[in-house]
Formats: C-alpha cells, structure tokens, sequence
C-alpha cells in the first residue's frame, strides 16, 4: 500500500504548491496615440444693422447725419477688417441714393467711422486705405464687438420730392 502523506499545516501546503508550479508567462506592451483638432477663425455678424433714416429734409446745405451699429463676433484673436461700399461701388464711401422709379435725380451721402466725420469708411485697403481694420485684440465668440457706422448727407441741390435710398454692402474678411 502506498503510504499517503498528510500535511496539516495549510502555509506548508501553499509553499510545497508553489514550488511545483509555474508561474504564467505574461507580458506587456504599451502604445499611444492623439486626439488633435484645428480650430479655425471664425467670424460672423451678429444680426443685420438696422436701416439709416436721415430724416426728412428741403433742398439746400441739408447734412443729417445718422447711424448704425454693426455687431461682429469671432474665434478668439482673430484680426479682420470691416470695408463698406455703397451700390455704386465708391471706394471711397461715398454713396448715392436714388429716388423712385423715373426720378433721375441722386442725392449723395458719405460714410464715416468717427462721429467727428473726419474718417471716412470705404473699401480701400493699404497705407492709405479706409477700411476698418482690427488686432483681434477684443474679438470672442462671448461678447460681440460694437461698430458704429456714421453717414451724413451731403448738400442737397434741385431735386424731386422724394424718397432716396442705397444699399451698402458690408464685406468682414478675416
């Protein structure tokens, strides 16, 4: 008869087991990778700037002024430049309205980017340029940037009664 061993002491048991068994061959390898984005500048108006009433006026020295104000928001510090033409394409900022349909007569009115109407705000870029041109210093996507567009009539000769519009046309490039 084979003799059995017994072991009463359970530390002894796994110290016996742990020199008959193998340990489980194990290994590990690490990697990584990126999660990236481009955030790309980005601008916008916000709104539509209401309409410019010059009011009601009679032939002579008339200079209503008037004004807008144009809101734009955009990605943080993103420098753009804010140009103005009127429907007859003045690079300077000097529109002119026409009255109804048969009248010929214009009435014309200049743009300005002061209330003192020193500065005028056209379409043309470069050193002497009259474009609205920003640092992107205050631009962010939170609080919009508030231009004010200020436009005065100029004198007024022998026209029809009437009423004179335009169109300017905003252009934001950034």
């Amino acid at each position: 008869m084979p003799a059995r061993i017994f072991i009463s002491n359970p530390f002894l048991c796994i110290c016996i087991a742990a020199l008959f068994s193998r340990p489980a061959h194990t290994a590990e390898i690490t990697s990584n990778f990126n999660v990236q984005v481009k955030v790309l500048p980005s601008c916008s108006f916000l709104g539509k700037p209401a309409d410019i009433d010059l009011g009601s006026v009679i032939p002579g020295p008339a200079r209503n002024t008037g004004k807008t104000t144009l809101n734009v928001v955009c990605t943080k510090k993103t420098k753009y430049v804010l140009a103005l033409t009127p429907s007859n394409s003045d690079k300077g900022g000097t529109g002119s309205m026409a009255g109804s349909a048969g009248n010929e007569d214009k009435l014309t009115y200049a743009l300005f980017q002061d209330d003192k109407y020193e500065k005028p705000w056209g379409n043309t870029t470069g050193a002497s340029g009259n474009v609205l041109e920003t640092d992107g210093s205050q631009t962010s996507l939170d609080k919009p940037v508030q231009h004010i567009i200020h436009t005065r009539l100029n004198a007024i000769g022998n026209v029809l009664p009437d009423t004179y519009r335009d169109a300017v046309t905003i252009t934001l490039t950034y």
